[in-house]
């Protein structure tokens, strides 16, 4: 039996509220779409909710729940891509939509987010 494709792991999604950096302890829910080139919105997959970590003396941390319709909840974490900004590329740790395993993903952010 074929496994099928599940966001983030094999395709890349894009969500954004129009937030400017959050502060330490913020969380927050975004709409998330199927990533199209040229960071365009494809079909509405469902949502994030972001949570920036409180910190201690690292670079701040964040992790994103994603509630994607007909998926199993995925959660992506680790260090804030450009810091403070929040602007910028990085990699993260991914687990969850029916993956064994954790694997490691890119991101970025801009506002819009790239998972």
């Amino acid at each position: 039996m074929a496994e099928r494709d599940v966001p983030i792991f094999d395709y890349p999604v894009l969500s954004d509220d129009g937030r400017e950096a959050p502060r330490p302890g913020a969380e927050w829910t975004e709409r998330v779409w199927v990533f199209v080139d040229n960071w365009e919105k494809g079909n509405e997959l469902g949502q994030v909710t972001i949570k920036y970590l409180k910190g201690g003396n690292g670079p701040p941390q964040f992790e994103a729940t994603f509630s994607l319709s007909g998926f199993e909840t995925i959660v992506v974490s680790g260090s804030v891509p450009g810091g403070t900004r929040w602007v910028g590329v990085g990699r993260a740790k991914a687990v969850g939509g029916g993956r064994p395993d954790k694997d490691d993903v890119a991101i970025e952010f801009r506002n819009p987010k790239r998972w």
